[in-house]
């Protein structure tokens, strides 16, 4: 994108108030949310004065309907009071525990400075969130241009939900910054290739592995991208570059592994630590804990497909959409367009050497997570907001990218369409186009081959309402309906259908949990099942307002036939879903409905 005289001084020092405004922005709403949730302070003076400062400004710059409750016992459980705890009786920075020291030490500054007061572990985590609004903008400039940066890094300070965490005390904004700065270095010592600029990748990337050991999982892949060379006459300049980088990377990180391993036995023990957490959540606990490689490796051997489609989902889908609700405050619609425009921009993004390095680095930070996510605990939206500033940056690349290309269109038609035929823009969207329907298919059909997996293994397995249903629920269904924690959809026919695997010639029992239209006055619903044409059972279906019902069907040998098999259910009658208002408010009262549908369980005997 062209950028309007930046080599002026004036441009420049225009350009760097724009960003202190935004970065002080940042800490204003961040600080706003602090004293709101953790004070008010006393001591010392300097934090009293900054607590008013923040209320005297709030009314002119923070939204009125940014409101947060009191925290009447902060810190008590979970991983801030350990960070305190770790924090207070750490003797050196290298010292052998089971959380990496960047973090710690730096709640141990706020220590100092705030007189020993717990809420120094808040300023701590504040401080990362309001850094990584800045990391962000340099990350944008570097890799597309500066109006780039500074719009992501202002979505990014005023995002809600990145805001809300800020206080909280945990270590991820701290963990975020150091990725997007990691990228951040990592471009420029591309774009400069010299020994400064390899010292900065190796500072950088000992913070983050300092701030989580597991930052390996993008420091090295990074570092390979460094060293590879563009030029195959000339491979020796970034090798080098790449491998001072990580001499002082190792040199600076090395200490604290030495250390864990003299005094623990375990080098990588803030890793393998906390493999008995997930255990815990999956309720697979064992009797000697395993590692964090040996927990993967179970993984992916004892329910591979499971694994490789919960991992695609990990790195692509879940911390993706997962994201974009914290624009409501200032736009309705802000967020929905901003996660429209990344998707453009992220698939702008595999066909630019700047891009590949982003999605690389994106990719691979997350990989730590990525087969975690779907555990209790494992899913909170702080693992994955390091990806924030990335799609941010995407989001407005694409928009670059657009301004871009109808610029040129107007000004030079010919020479723009010219230009596009030499760069094979027609051949890249199609190849886009093919990606995205791939992974749709992907995504459409990887649930049915999870579930046969599951299966074959003679694990019991649900066919559930919910986000990736389709390859199950065939026509006649409604949109997905939430009543309690109940995700269901209604059979809008009195006949619909639902595909099913059944991989082996075996006995199953299949559970089937429905409810018939809850109204006053309706005529008994009785549904018929069919299982490939034939015949599998009658039920008439009961209302009860605790419980969803349950109907058992089972299948002997003989009538089952391996494959994908069609589960027919076929109701007496359909009556208009209005008898059943208020419950169902998200859809109309005239649609004919037969029953509500929870999940089908098939269960091997």
């Amino acid at each position: 994108m062209v950028e309007p005289a930046t080599g002026s001084v004036r441009w420049q020092w225009a350009w760097r108030a724009a960003v202190v405004v935004v970065v002080a922005y940042a800490a204003i709403l961040r600080l706003e949310i602090l004293f709101d949730r953790y004070g008010p302070v006393d001591h010392p003076q300097w934090l009293v004065t900054l607590e008013h400062v923040t209320d005297a400004v709030r009314p002119a710059l923070v939204p009125s309907s940014w409101q947060w409750p009191k925290v009447d016992l902060p810190y008590v459980g979970g991983d801030p009071i350990n960070y305190l705890k770790f924090a207070r009786e750490l003797r050196h920075f290298y010292a052998a525990t089971i959380r990496e020291p960047v973090f710690l030490e730096t709640i141990r500054l706020y220590l100092k400075l705030t007189g020993g007061q717990d809420i120094a572990i808040s300023f701590a985590s504040l401080t990362f969130s309001v850094l990584c609004v800045l990391a962000t903008y340099l990350l944008g400039r570097v890799a597309v241009s500066r109006p780039v940066g500074l719009a992501a890094a202002c979505a990014l300070a005023i995002e809600r939900e990145f805001s809300a965490w800020a206080p909280d005390g945990w270590r991820d904004e701290t963990f975020a910054a150091f990725v997007v700065l990691t990228a951040w270095a990592l471009l420029r010592l591309d774009e400069r290739r010299t020994w400064r600029a390899a010292a900065v990748v190796g500072l950088v990337s000992a913070a983050a592995c300092l701030t989580r050991i597991t930052s390996l999982s993008f420091v090295i892949p990074g570092l390979v991208w460094a060293a590879w060379p563009r030029d195959r006459a000339s491979w020796r300049r970034p090798v080098g570059l790449a491998a001072a980088a990580a001499a002082l990377a190792a040199a600076l990180v090395l200490p604290y592994l030495i250390n864990c391993r003299v005094k623990t036995g375990d080098a990588l023990i803030a890793v393998n630590y906390h493999t008995r957490f997930y255990q815990a959540a999956e309720h697979a606990v064992t009797a000697t804990p395993v590692t964090a490689r040996e927990y993967v490796i179970g993984k992916f051997s004892t329910h591979p497909i499971d694994t490789i489609d919960t991992s695609v989902r990990g790195l692509t889908v879940y911390p993706f959409t997962n994201k974009w609700r914290g624009f409501a405050d200032w736009s309705t619609h802000g967020g929905q367009l901003l996660e429209g425009l990344a998707i453009a921009g992220l698939l702008m993004w595999i066909w630019q050497p700047t891009g590949r390095l982003l999605l690389l680095v994106l990719l691979t930070s997350l990989v730590p997570y990525m087969i975690t996510w779907p555990d209790q605990g494992g899913s909170e939206w702080r693992f994955t907001m390091h990806a924030y500033p990335f799609y941010l940056i995407a989001a407005f690349a694409a928009v670059a990218w657009l301004a871009e290309g109808a610029r040129a269109l107007v000004s030079d038609r010919t020479g723009t369409l010219a230009a596009w035929r030499r760069q094979h823009v027609a051949a890249k969207v199609v190849a886009t186009a093919a990606i995205v329907f791939g992974g749709w298919i992907a995504g459409y059909w990887s649930p049915y081959f999870v579930a046969r997996e599951s299966l074959l293994k003679g694990e019991d397995t649900s066919f559930a309402a919910g986000e990736n249903d389709r390859v199950f629920f065939g026509g006649g269904w409604s949109q997905l309906v939430q009543a309690g924690t109940v995700l269901a959809r209604f059979a809008k026919t009195d006949h619909v259908t639902l595909r099913i695997p059944l991989p082996q010639r075996r006995a199953y029992r299949l559970v089937m949990r429905m409810d018939p239209v809850p109204a006053e006055g309706a005529p008994p619903q009785r549904v018929r099942v069919f299982l490939d044409g034939r015949a599998a059972g009658i039920f008439d279906l009961a209302w009860n307002p605790e419980r969803v019902g349950a109907y058992t069907v089972d299948l002997d040998a003989n009538s089952v036939s391996p494959g994908r098999a069609r589960l027919d259910l076929i109701a007496d009658h359909v009556a208009p879903l209005g008898r059943a208002q208020p419950m169902f408010p998200d859809l109309p009262e005239s649609l004919l409905v037969a029953f509500r549908l929870w999940y089908v369980r098939l269960s091997p005997m």
